[in-house]
């Protein structure tokens, strides 16, 4: 289970980067209004399939994963649990 770099600040930072190439991508082709749909839709699938990772960390190191699920506060969007 790694937990140094950016792993110590969010628990899935890889999600967060999908996210602002998403919106990043959709900025540069479309308006801004056309990109709440896509954005609601990532942000409840990430959370769907986070909440089966972090169910299948916790079983396979349940110590060490509730140790830094309790130090590292967010999963993937600092305010986003």
């Amino acid at each position: 289970m790694v937990t140094g770099g950016a792993y110590s600040w969010l628990r899935h930072p890889l999600y967060l980067a999908f996210l602002a190439m998403l919106v990043a991508t959709g900025l540069l082709i479309s308006t801004g209004i056309k990109l709440i749909l896509p954005v609601l839709l990532y942000v409840a699938g990430s959370e769907l399939r986070i909440a089966s990772e972090e169910r299948e960390l916790a079983e396979k190191f349940p110590v060490d994963f509730a140790m830094y699920r309790n130090r590292t506060r967010w999963r993937y969007f600092p305010g986003l649990r």
